[in-house]
């Protein structure tokens, strides 16, 4: 089944009763089931699952049945009554990835798609698949579906360097986690090839723990990651039980590797010693430990909070030059300003 070069996915978001601090508070909760935006589906293409539409606040009606084919016809019959999402259940969320992975690859690989549409693709498939293993951290398949769509990333951005600064673009300037860890893993693929990381194996592994850094934060308070405002000593000791607690939830997918692993327990650590979990020194820290502690600040800067606006790229550079030796490593520190003067 032939698929069209202008095919591609726009924004998919997560909407189950267990969302968290990623998924944007207008949409509200959908009982389980998985909300996709008519305009991500593309002709000729197949949803193994049955489909539902939406009707009231929180009844849900059949569509179509499993292996119905969609064509502009359906697309646009939606439209006219006022349709802006179809709907799978939470349970049929393999099937959801299986459609969109397979748009996935028809996109990136095919050399007529402009480098535009295949980083729109890539970044909200990307966030798509990050905000499932968010609900459970501790699925091998989601987790596994994680790992896949960063070897994507891996071959656009070694195939296509110029593909950094096209995802930049489409990166949402507000921030929540699951979007947070979309941009960790892009600079920090991006940043590891400054750097002089030219294994596939290793970058894929990099991205990979970028992707999921902050999975652990499933497991804390949502008033605690969304507050307007400083957290007092006991709710700062309670997120700092992130890194453990994602780490912990991966580790039982069997799936990770042990650096990997160790990169999202690690990801708080500083080099001066007064980081967290452990408080260990920079003799302690791999250099994806510090390349993902690097980008999870400057992204954390650059993207709007509940409590302050995003800083521009000059100005989060200008706060991390004075973290520079104690908590960022000053070499790749030194390579993402070259890096980002590039884009």
């Amino acid at each position: 089944m032939g698929r069209k070069s202008t095919d591609y996915i726009p924004a998919i978001i997560p909407t189950k009763t267990k969302v968290d601090s990623w998924t944007p508070a207008d949409l509200g909760a959908q009982g389980d089931y998985l909300a996709l935006p008519i305009n991500a589906l593309y002709s000729n293409g197949t949803i193994n699952c049955q489909t539902y539409l939406k009707m009231g606040s929180q009844s849900f009606i059949e569509l179509w049945s499993p292996g119905l084919e969609i064509n502009s016809r359906i697309k646009e019959k939606l439209r006219e009554n006022n349709h802006s999402y179809i709907y799978v259940k939470a349970s049929d969320s393999s099937a959801l990835n299986q459609y969109l992975a397979s748009n996935l690859n028809d996109v990136l690989e095919n050399p007529a798609t402009p480098l535009s549409r295949k980083t729109d693709v890539l970044y909200n498939t990307t966030s798509f698949i990050i905000s499932e293993v968010m609900v459970d951290p501790t699925s091998a398949e989601r987790t596994q579906g994680a790992r896949q769509v960063v070897r994507s990333a891996v071959k656009l951005l070694a195939d296509q360097p110029q593909a950094l600064g096209s995802m930049i673009e489409v990166s949402s300037y507000d921030y929540y986690t699951y979007t947070h860890c979309v941009h960790v893993m892009t600079y920090s693929l991006a940043l590891a090839g400054h750097l002089g990381v030219s294994s596939l194996k290793e970058l894929e592994s990099i991205g990979s723990a970028a992707l999921l850094h902050d999975v652990g934060k499933i497991y804390i308070d949502r008033s605690l990651i969304t507050k307007n405002g400083t957290l007092s000593a006991d709710e700062f000791e309670e997120v700092k039980k992130h890194p453990e607690l994602g780490y912990q939830a991966l580790a039982q997918t069997q799936v990770m590797g042990d650096s990997e692993l160790l990169a999202v327990r690690m990801h708080h650590e500083k080099l001066n010693g007064k980081g967290y979990p452990f408080g260990l020194t920079q003799n302690h820290l791999n250099q994806t430990v510090r390349i993902i502690t690097c980008m999870d600040i400057y992204d954390a800067l650059a993207t709007r909070r509940s409590y302050r606006d995003a800083l521009t790229p000059y100005e989060a550079l200008q706060v991390m030059r004075k973290m520079v030796d104690t908590m960022i490593d000053g070499e790749v520190f030194r390579k993402l300003v070259v890096m980002l003067g590039a884009i």
